[in-house]
């Protein structure tokens, strides 16, 4: 059955399918989870809205769910975006994500309570987002196969499918920024791939365009979720020292006019990160502010890492080894198959060892050995790899600071707005090779702890 599937001829229905399938399946634990939670925080937000357990806004079933699926930072992105930012601590959440649920619910209004009205949009997008980087992941695979043609669109599906069952969860249901940040990062890395899948022959504009809005898309990834910065390490300014010698000849045909575009999507990655902290420099240091907060003179003068700092390093132990407790044990454990997954796939992507040959030469030996046949194979293949490289490096990046510097065990709910993992999962899943049983029981993993991740976020219970 699986199989049949995977070949189905409507490829995108199928995942529809699937996704409504395993949304439901969620939303329905959620649902059902008694009672009101571990922590009480979710009450005392509604309460001050005037909602409770004795209206019906939140005996039905939508506003049992908006209960439901608003926990831990869930609570500070409602909040944030129903009446703006008033505490200084609030800024270290997705001001993009805030502002674009404030617009929503202003614009188009569900219900008259001003509270549910955000919450519902805060879901409604998160789901939204999800779904259409399912449909993103799925093109970007196909542009960027790992195997050969034949099977090409079975991984597709398969790297797809994988994302619809993450191990983020609910989280990728409720008011927080990861799927939206999936959804971008994921048409970024799609324009970016196919801003170099062409000759040097046909290169031309076309390409350049493609690489600024690959640039724009990571913009607004960073405004959403600060590791959108991590980006910058994809889009390298220059085409130099940084990607080993093999990668730079499989990007031969970078022309110097190239540059500019090059350029300009590495500076739009950094203006998305410096955008909400110029808003709340404008709002906590401008010369018409009296008491200016002490980070206001910071070079730069960046709030993030104020917060960071002042409310998270001393608080939960955020900052390089300070998470490295014995107290911590349980949720190194709970990270450590996604931070392997990650660093595994993304160490083979480096070494140029994730994927075989595009196309599989057939003939004689001297038809395989003939120059008009090779070298194309040979370009294409290093193509690929080069582009797989730059793909490995922000998810690597990522996993070796969430070991040593921040929260560990959130790393399986990032993880979900990086592509290259599901790409070589379902690479292997669909060759059924040596490495077939081990992405097999990565995958039972990747449902098992989804489901039993989605009861506990229900009931405020970590891991968050």
């Amino acid at each position: 059955m699986l199989a049949s599937i995977v070949r189905s001829q409507h490829p995108l229905a199928s995942l529809l399918i699937i996704f409504t399938a395993w949304k439901v399946l969620l939303l329905t634990l959620a649902i059902l989870s008694p009672g009101p939670g571990y922590d009480t925080s979710t009450q005392l937000l509604f309460r001050g809205f005037g909602l409770n357990s004795t209206l019906p806004s939140t005996t039905t079933t939508s506003g049992r769910l908006a209960e439901k699926l608003t926990r831990w930072d869930a609570i500070y992105f409602v909040s944030s975006a129903e009446r703006g930012y008033q505490y200084e601590q609030e800024w270290a959440f997705g001001w993009g994500l805030t502002r674009a649920i404030a617009y929503l619910a202003k614009h188009v209004p569900l219900t008259k309570s001003t509270l549910l009205n955000t919450t519902y949009h805060g879901i409604i997008l998160a789901n939204v987002s999800h779904l259409l980087s399912v449909f993103v992941l799925y093109r970007l695979a196909l542009d960027l196969p790992l195997c050969k043609k034949a099977s090409t669109s079975s991984s597709a599906f398969v790297a797809a499918t994988l994302h619809i069952l993450s191990p983020a969860g609910l989280f990728l249901s409720a008011t927080y920024g990861e799927s939206t940040f999936s959804l971008l990062n994921f048409l970024g890395q799609s324009l970016y791939v196919s801003s170099y899948n062409t000759s040097s022959k046909s290169h031309g504009v076309k390409n350049d365009i493609l690489l600024v809005l690959a640039g724009i898309c990571f913009c607004l990834s960073s405004m959403v979720r600060g590791n959108g910065l991590l980006n910058r390490v994809g889009i390298p300014i220059l085409n130099t020292k940084v990607v080993p010698a093999i990668f730079r000849d499989a990007m031969h045909d970078f022309p110097s006019r190239r540059v500019p575009a090059t350029v300009i999507a590495g500076l739009l990655v950094g203006i998305g990160f410096a955008t909400p902290q110029y808003v709340a420099w404008g709002d906590y240091c401008s010369a018409g502010v009296a008491d200016k907060r002490p980070w206001c003179n910071k070079i730069p003068p960046s709030i993030f890492s104020w917060v960071q700092k002042e409310y998270w390093l001393v608080n939960v132990r955020v900052g390089f080894m300070r998470y490295w407790t014995i107290s911590n044990i349980p949720l190194f454990l709970l990270a450590t198959p996604m931070l392997y997954i990650m660093a595994r796939t993304a160490i083979l992507a480096i070494a140029g060892r994730c994927a075989g040959n595009l196309v599989k030469v057939t003939g004689s030996p001297e038809e395989q050995r003939s120059p008009k046949t090779a070298p194309t194979d040979e370009v294409a293949n290093k193509r690929r790899d080069a582009l797989l490289f730059r793909l490995a490096l922000p998810q690597l990046t990522l996993a070796v600071l969430a070991l040593t510097t921040f929260h560990v065990q959130i790393i399986t709910r990032l993880s979900s707005g990086y592509s290259l993992w599901y790409l070589v999962l379902a690479q292997e899943i669909t060759d059924e090779g040596t490495n077939a049983r081990y992405a097999m029981w990565t995958l039972r993993w990747i449902v098992m702890y989804a489901l039993i991740q989605g009861v506990l976020f229900a009931n405020f219970l970590p891991p968050a």
